[in-house]
């Protein structure tokens, strides 16, 4: 179509100074420590073990890494992962 533009709404959502972890679905991670992780706005989990975690989200693979870790709380939006965390990396 003639002159329609392509609508961005990140740059609108940034502009507008609204939350992106609620208009755009991104994850919000909070750590207390090594022991506590807390995953906001995440799609589940795909791999659960004592050693690594594996979460989806929106946009990309959360991979939790650690020794004894477990999922203490769980719920339609948020999860709260224990153990000893040593590592968390995400894969496109």
């Amino acid at each position: 179509m003639k002159g329609r533009r392509h609508f961005n709404s990140e740059a609108v959502i940034s502009s507008l100074e609204l939350p992106k972890d609620l208009f755009m679905g991104v994850p919000v991670f909070t750590m207390y420590g090594s022991g506590e992780l807390l995953i906001e706005n995440h799609r589940g989990i795909i791999t659960y073990g004592n050693e690594q975690i594996a979460v989806r989200s929106k946009k990309f693979l959360i991979r939790i890494t650690g020794r004894d870790l477990c999922v203490e709380r769980y719920t339609f939006d948020s999860m709260l992962i224990c153990g000893r965390i040593e590592g968390i990396s995400f894969v496109p």
